[in-house]
């Protein structure tokens, strides 16, 4: 899909479904600046790359700071000498009942999963424009960004608002020819839902209301990223691509 020599931030990096992605676009021949709050994280995975002939370099980000996200956009650029694709997968996730969830909590949620995806998607499309690069910003929604389940109420808000300001940007940006996107995965096996995976019970729940009967690998939702992030998308814009093994259907 033509991604090699191009310049892509992927956020929250150092595990989970942002390494996969780091890791796929680095195989394809994309230079990958790989960024998380985890600095060893982040270091470990960019070293990953290089020992496997991508080329990649690691940054540490706070990105509920919008000055960090500036930051991080121009360290890019002056390592890579261009942005051309940014992949927002920094996010959190905390479990609680309706009534333990704390002010912490909300803001937790909401500051990591739409602040951030917000700013860094500010930061990166105001660089592309001032270059003039009709780039792509892939965000990283949810499926619950439009269903709920139990016990999830400030990470289903913060999703939907990821959601949300994706159609937003997209239409503020189609002029200069930046599109933005996102992707909503449904269940995926990462470190992030291990412990869900680890119960029988969970798991049997999750394959039992998955059309499709099973949890998706990290890897699958890499392909369904790098379409949005190609120029084979290049009409597509303010799109959400559901990448859910069936679960929204019903």
């Amino acid at each position: 899909m033509g991604f090699s020599g191009k310049s892509i931030i992927v956020t929250g990096a150092a595990r989970g479904i942002g390494e996969q992605v780091a890791r796929g676009f680095a195989k394809i021949g994309a230079k990958v600046m790989v960024s998380d709050l985890d600095a060893k994280g982040a270091m470990r995975v960019a070293k990953a790359i290089k020992s496997e002939g991508g080329k990649a370099e690691s940054a540490s980000i706070d990105v509920t700071k919008a000055s960090e996200a500036e930051r991080l956009v121009r360290e890019t650029f002056d390592i890579f000498g261009g942005l051309d694709v940014l992949v927002n997968c920094a996010g959190v996730m905390v479990r609680k009942q309706l009534f333990e969830v704390t002010e912490e909590d909300w803001d937790f949620h909401m500051n990591a999963n739409a602040k951030g995806t917000f700013f860094c998607g500010q930061a990166a499309a105001r660089w592309m424009m001032n270059n003039g690069i009709k780039g792509r910003i892939v965000n990283v929604a949810s499926i619950l960004s439009f269903v709920a389940i139990e016990n999830m109420i400030p990470y289903e808000a913060s999703k939907g608002a990821v959601a949300q300001l994706t159609k937003g940007m997209a239409l503020e940006l189609a002029k200069e020819g930046i599109t933005v996107n996102a992707v909503a995965p449904g269940p995926v096996r990462t470190d992030m839902t291990a412990d869900r995976y680890e119960d029988p019970e969970q798991l049997s729940w999750l394959k039992n209301n998955t059309p499709l009967g099973r949890v998706a690998e990290p890897e699958e939702i890499f392909a369904a990223i790098q379409y949005l992030a190609s120029d084979d998308a290049g009409f597509t814009t303010g799109a959400i691509l559901l990448a859910d093994g069936g679960w929204t259907i019903h």
